[in-house]
């Protein structure tokens, strides 16, 4: 059975449209992320789904069960889904103890002191604070705070567990730490999590499927490696980027040839394709990131030579803005790699790395396959 079923779902404010008909189905035992910049719908689906904001239009179906109806105005309780909310706040009692902010959701269902002392410990255990079980929220650091608001939600046992950029507010050391700690709870919660989140290392470090939102549509679903490879727009290739340092753009064109032949031609390379069928000359764009471009200190067969723009040390890595005939590129090599601006180096690239994208809609056309090995390709 599917943990959520999402059919149609708008949501407006006003006379502005804030979803679009989102149709979205999450698979029981489902890490999924929504994801995008701010103001694309994300956190307002998430609340649509937790019941804190009514659907205009469309269903939602968990487990089974309809909980929201924006045709007929039905909107079941949020405290009867089944469902908890971690929020980016965190939204702790300061008045009341670790303990006492665990145990309110389970106190308010009246269960009984032992059955509470259990699930309370149980959980402080698994987010591994249960030493810190008599503290009070202002004693901790952030990190355990956010544990804390972990541990309330999942005391209660939820069938669905939503979490509102619950890593914003830390440090980058700390986000690195909990990105480790929420892996492993779902892994061994086995529970349906649903994550909000802008961070496109988060979303890629910890999901089985990521939903890529923009201006209140899913213009794609997929497994993180599908997505980070293959982006099926240039808007989602370009938003994959780190500081526009992680997705190089070069104009091209796909050409038609005799005998039904089709080459690509661009600034740094030209070579025969196989699998697109083309009658006349198609302006492209072709993307391939920045550690698929090799860095050579001298000529190289099939190099390309460039010149050395900037440098950006990055500690594990090395950033490299290079220049060849009009052309910017970027490429990332590892270590400390000593280059000075202005330096000629030569680079090579993988052709099985690139995408060509249409250059008027920037859908995705295919990922690029040559028809020849990649060591016969010759420079434009």
């Amino acid at each position: 059975m599917n943990a959520i079923e999402l059919q149609g779902i708008q949501v407006n404010m006003g006379r502005k449209p804030i979803l679009k008909g989102i149709d979205l189905t999450i698979e029981q035992g489902d890490f999924m992320t929504f994801l995008g910049p701010s103001g694309c719908g994300k956190t307002t689906l998430l609340r649509t789904i937790a019941g804190l904001q009514k659907a205009d239009g469309g269903t939602i179906v968990l487990n089974g069960k309809e909980v929201a109806n924006g045709e007929t105005a039905y909107h079941m309780d949020p405290a009867k889904r089944g469902l908890s909310l971690v929020f980016q706040s965190y939204a702790l009692w300061p008045h009341m103890s670790v303990y006492e902010n665990v145990a309110f959701g389970l106190q308010v269902r009246r269960q009984s002191k032992a059955e509470i002392r259990e699930k309370v410990t149980a959980a402080l255990t698994k987010v591994r604070i249960a030493d810190l079980a008599e503290r009070y929220p202002g004693e901790l650091s952030g990190g355990q705070q956010q544990r804390v608001a972990i541990a309330r939600a999942i005391v209660t046992e939820p069938e669905v567990l939503l979490l509102d950029e619950p890593l914003s507010n830390l440090d980058a050391r700390l986000r690195v730490e909990m990105r480790a700690e929420l892996k492993r709870l779902h892994r061994e919660l086995g529970a349906t999590i649903i994550y909000v989140t802008h961070d496109q290392q988060e979303a890629l470090t910890l999901s089985t499927r990521i939903a890529v939102f923009f201006e209140g549509e899913i213009v794609q679903l997929d497994r993180p490696q599908t997505l980070y490879q293959r982006p099926a727009t240039l808007q989602v290739a370009d938003f994959f980027g780190n500081g526009g340092m992680d997705t190089n753009h070069l104009p091209a064109e796909l050409i038609a040839a005799d005998g039904g032949r089709i080459y690509l031609s661009s600034p740094v390379c030209s070579f025969p394709l196989e699998g697109i069928t083309l009658t006349e000359t198609m302006p492209v764009i072709l993307t391939i990131k920045p550690e698929h471009i090799q860095l050579h200190r001298s000529y190289a067969p099939q190099s390309v030579p460039c010149v050395v723009e900037a440098v950006f040390p990055a500690g594990a890595e090395t950033l490299v803005k290079l220049m060849t005939d009009g052309s910017e590129l970027s490429a990332r090599v590892l270590g400390d790699a000593e280059y000075s601006c202005g330096e000629t180096v030569y680079i090579t690239l993988n052709p099985e790395h690139m995408n060509l994208y249409n250059r008027d809609s920037g859908i995705l056309l295919d990922r690029v396959r040559p028809s020849v090995p990649a060591r016969e390709m010759i420079r434009a």
